[in-house]
């Protein structure tokens, strides 16, 4: 699908805090480590920003879907990413910019997977004593028929850039939208 209209991150640094675990120069960017480049709310080294950031898919800022403008991360608390799953087929990944997605932007995304025939798949954290732990829990919905692309995605869930190394998903409940 084409964009819908140019967005930019503007000071949305919601991807930078860590909750996409990536590596700059010496430092994990991890839940609860952000990056350390980030300044005054915008990235000091945008311009050479490392290449795991500069080639994130930011599914608010591609925009194909035509999201709205209460979904930028920052304001959603929530990150969305295309993932690619198995079998060819693409979903959108929900990451909470805490430990879970909120009811609105579930509302918003089983809408969204209707419409546009697409599986989601929503992230969630567990904190104990300040610290995120390394497992996540990970729910799918989508339109009829997606059951079976669930039942594949155990064996995908460990490579998405989302997780580190440490971090497998807990469980994976299919959740259909009928």
């Amino acid at each position: 699908m084409a964009k819908k209209s140019p967005r930019e991150c503007g000071t949305c640094t919601a991807c930078c805090q860590g909750w996409l675990r990536i590596q700059v120069g010496d430092t994990a960017v991890e839940p609860g480590k952000p990056c350390p480049e980030i300044r005054n709310n915008r990235c000091a080294v945008y311009q050479n920003r490392p290449t795991a950031c500069a080639s994130f898919n930011c599914a608010w800022l591609i925009n194909d879907l035509d999201y709205p403008d209460w979904m930028r991360p920052d304001n959603a608390k929530v990150i969305l990413k295309y993932i690619d799953l198995v079998s060819s087929v693409s979903a959108i990944g929900a990451i909470p910019t805490g430990t879970k997605v909120s009811p609105r932007v579930l509302n918003f995304l089983r809408q969204l997977s209707q419409q546009h025939q697409l599986p989601v798949l929503h992230f969630q954290r567990t904190k104990e004593r300040g610290r995120y732990l390394p497992q996540v829990a990970v729910t799918a919905f989508g339109p009829p028929g997606m059951d079976h692309v669930f039942s594949q995605i155990q064996e995908k869930i460990q490579q998405i850039e989302m997780m580190g190394p440490n971090e497998t998903p807990s469980t994976i409940r299919p959740n259909s939208s009928r």
